[in-house]
């Protein structure tokens, strides 16, 4: 399972934050981006319970003002839907 977490980020803390969120379990990328979010970071875990509570540590980091979470979804069976 994978969730994108879509921060923003204070004023000039971002790169700081996407370097520290890097070091996190079950983080396996934070980047800065241009636009309107500031650090796209991906968690991974094989359970949801996992997943959620590390999206809601890293809400709690005080150099971020606001975070929008996309948690990813895949078909169980990819060939069904390709045959149709």
């Amino acid at each position: 399972m994978k969730a994108y977490v879509l921060i923003t980020a204070r004023r000039g803390a971002a790169y700081k934050l996407a370097e520290t969120l890097r070091k996190a379990k079950n983080v396996t990328s934070s980047e800065c981006v241009y636009g309107r979010f500031d650090v796209i970071t991906i968690v991974e875990s094989s359970d949801m319970k996992t997943l959620s509570r590390v999206v809601n540590q890293i809400q709690e980091y005080p150099q971020i003002i606001h975070t929008e979470t996309a948690f990813s979804h895949l078909a169980e069976d990819t060939e069904s839907e390709t045959s149709e």
